[in-house]
């Protein structure tokens, strides 16, 4: 298995969580790709590249999209 590495992002150095675990030009494609978005919160912050765990999985972090539960229409989805 190929190795494995950890994106991890935050607005300081010192409180950077992981974000996306995945193989070094995944990792690097993604991180490039927050970066270059201007009016995102992606790219007013700090982004670093770490070798992950030996024991760890690939993962990705949801999109914290505000439309989540919504329809085109507007009000929430309840189901």
């Amino acid at each position: 298995m190929a190795q494995l590495f950890t994106l991890m992002f935050g607005k300081s150095k010192k409180r950077m969580k992981p974000i996306m675990i995945d193989v070094l030009h995944k990792v690097e494609n993604y991180r490039d790709q927050r970066e270059r978005c201007k009016g995102s919160k992606a790219s007013h912050g700090w982004h670093a590249i770490v070798p992950a765990e030996n024991d760890a999985v690939v993962w990705r972090k949801n999109n914290s999209c505000q439309w989540t539960n919504y329809d085109f229409s507007g009000p929430r989805v309840i189901r």
